[in-house]
């Protein structure tokens, strides 16, 4: 039988809470890439109608989406490390220290200092995490269906 290690790569993760009056949980509703920027929108669990809508209006460095069934070990270190009800309660977060931004750095060749001043943002969505990696924060806000 294989043994479950937790993978400890310096990451760390806080709840990140740009905008009052967020929901707890969101699902991921629509994510466009293209000339307008990276444009996510989630919709409230439990309240369809309503969500919010991010825009990074410029490049973003990189960006990833993953079914949440293959981020299950992400989960129990999260749960191990911050409680169980880290990730339960909160969509939005930002890490520093980032696995993914190490690696981005490290595939450049360009970037040795680890790309100062970015920073992943990751929203742990009803069924789907989408990480993004960028040197400035999102405009959001809020719209209904």
């Amino acid at each position: 039988m294989k043994n479950i290690v937790m993978y400890d790569f310096g990451e760390n993760w806080s709840r990140w809470e740009p905008i009052a009056g967020l929901a707890k949980k969101y699902h991921l509703d629509e994510l466009i890439s293209g000339s307008n920027g990276l444009i996510i929108k989630l919709l409230e669990a439990g309240n369809m109608s309503r969500g919010i809508k991010l825009t990074f209006k410029d490049s973003v460095c990189a960006y990833r989406i993953t079914e949440e069934g293959f981020r299950l070990r992400l989960m129990n270190d999260l749960a191990a490390k911050y409680g169980a009800n880290f990730y339960s309660g909160c969509t939005l977060f930002k890490v520093e220290k980032s696995f993914y931004l190490k690696w981005i750095s490290e595939q450049s060749f360009a970037y040795d200092d680890g790309l100062p001043g970015f920073v992943q943002f990751s929203i742990l969505a009803m069924d789907d995490f989408v990480d993004i990696i960028s040197n400035y924060e999102p405009e959001i806000f809020f719209f209904e269906v």
